[in-house]
């Protein structure tokens, strides 16, 4: 049987429902789906996607709480988690399709996303899906881990920079940080 499609209204709405409930570790989530849900026609070359292990290009998204990166984009050529950078491959991609990936306490369980899912493109055998799927959200942990760490260095930097009294040094590890 084949899905109905999910009409652009429904994806906007979900999107809208999703930043009013939830918070995020930075702004930037927020702000690149605020950009989309306004820029992006049709809405209809949106794919929202429980799993996105399989799918290029894929934008995932995360709330605070989750443990995943806030904001990463994964197309054929290249990963990044820079919300300037994602915002440029979006403008690149406008005209194409694009699937996305929200985490969110409960998103299993959540009947406005559950509402708004589209059905795997790719069949797989339940048990290769699931490990390819756990590979790549350890990956993703991994890389935010890996984020985390990096912010306390600096932060333990601007620190030591603030008991020094050098102030050219402490505003170039703030924008440091705000790129993390």
């Amino acid at each position: 049987m084949k899905q109905p499609t999910i009409s652009t209204w429904a994806k906007r709405n979900f999107i809208q429902w999703l930043l009013e409930n939830y918070t995020f570790t930075t702004n930037n989530p927020r702000k690149i789906l605020l950009s989309l849900v306004e820029q992006r026609d049709p809405l209809s070359l949106i794919h929202i996607v429980k799993d996105g292990a399989f799918y290029r290009p894929l934008l995932i998204i995360s709330s605070e709480g989750s443990g995943m990166p806030p904001c990463y984009l994964l197309t054929e050529d290249e990963e990044t988690s820079n919300p300037d950078r994602i915002e440029q491959a979006l403008d690149v991609l406008k005209q194409s399709d694009l699937y996305i990936t929200f985490y969110f306490p409960d998103r299993l369980d959540c009947q406005a996303f559950l509402n708004v899912l589209e059905e795997p493109l790719i069949e797989l055998e339940p048990e290769k899906a699931s490990t390819l799927q756990f590979d790549f959200e350890l990956r993703l942990l991994q890389e935010e881990n890996k984020k985390a760490e990096q912010r306390r260095e600096i932060l333990a930097r601007i620190d030591q920079v603030l008991a020094s009294g050098s102030r050219d040094e402490f505003y170039r590890l703030v924008r440091e940080l705000k790129k993390i």
